[in-house]
């Protein structure tokens, strides 16, 4: 009976000095791991460890955890890791390092979490936005959308990245919530150069990009004030396309027209397609061409205008041919 008392003390004491181990292990290691611990009471420690030390070596602790997020595939932890950036109030300075962990991690659960702790961040235009270029490269939509967050917070300072931006519109802007998301971003950075590309959308050769362009056309048509002169811009183009051969499209203009509620609107609207359809019809006549030729020379007027934006930015690189 003795003996056997004896085995299951041993039992208990191997238990206890596992379980205790278990517990001294986690607590030696280090506190950028600590600080996304799992248990409430290490990661509490952790904090009151990392509010006591220096600026420079907070900094360099805070990017250790950034650095965990490269391997990380684990839902929990790669919430516990933003929650802790956004809890020990994380700089600007690690928008870059971010960026780069999320691209070489294929298994990242949450952007939005992502998104969320970006737009909480005021990043320095000057340290960021010609990184952001590469960014906006990417083969994948969830980088450069990412990356359209931080350009969004430093809108004007970012048109040098505006051909990647139109570029990010023809590789993924078949689905209407991503091409509205890239205009968005567009237009703060040069609302006039947004529409203008707009404009030449409606010839793309995805059929998807082109009813978005229309669709987003028609939308400034109904909100833009007439008094602004893009707006006649914009109905120029839904000229065009109501004049085109593209009967899908045409057929979306005519349709969105008739979905117009408002009966005084829609006369209006009616009353002043029907004007510029003469006034084009006039040109055409008067300098003895087409009203396709008519079309065509306003659409080159659009890309002269953006190519000449371009230029002014320091992007030759970019212009349209």
């Amino acid at each position: 009976m003795q003996k056997y008392t004896f085995f299951f003390l041993i039992l208990i004491l191997l238990n206890i000095n596992c379980a205790t181990f278990y517990t001294l292990s986690k607590e030696m290691l280090p506190l950028s791991k600590r600080l996304i611990s799992s248990n409430s009471v290490i990661r509490e420690n952790a904090i009151k460890e990392f509010s006591e030390l220096e600026i420079n070596k907070k900094e360099k602790i805070i990017l250790e955890i950034v650095d965990i997020l490269k391997n990380t595939k684990d839902a929990d932890t790669q919430k516990r890791i933003i929650t802790a950036l956004m809890e020990l109030k994380a700089g600007s300075y690690i928008i870059i390092p971010l960026l780069e962990a999320v691209k070489q991690n294929m298994d990242i659960k949450s952007y939005s979490d992502l998104i969320n702790f970006l737009n909480s961040l005021e990043p320095e235009a000057e340290k960021v936005v010609f990184k952001l270029m590469e960014f906006l490269k990417d083969d994948r939509w969830e980088i450069r959308m990412l990356a359209l967050s931080v350009v969004k917070k430093i809108a004007k300072k970012s048109e040098i990245l505006i051909p990647e931006i139109i570029d990010t519109m023809e590789k993924f802007g078949s689905e209407p919530e991503k091409f509205n998301m890239i205009f968005d971003t567009l237009s703060m950075i040069e609302p006039d150069i947004a529409i203008y590309h707009l404009l030449l959308e409606i010839k793309n050769k995805s059929e998807n990009i082109r009813k978005n362009a229309v669709d987003k056309l028609v939308e400034l048509q109904a909100i833009l004030s007439p008094k602004l002169k893009i707006k006649k811009e914009i109905t120029s183009g839904l000229l065009r396309v109501l004049f085109s051969d593209d009967n899908i499209i045409k057929k979306i203009v005519k349709d969105l027209f008739n979905k117009i509620e408002d009966k005084e609107m829609k006369k209006e609207y009616e009353k002043y397609l029907e004007l510029s359809r003469g006034v084009a019809s006039g040109i055409a006549k008067m300098v003895g061409t087409t009203l396709q030729s008519v079309f065509l020379s306003q659409e080159e007027n659009l890309k002269k205008k953006i190519n000449i934006y371009f230029e002014k930015i320091g992007r030759k690189d970019a212009v349209i041919k």
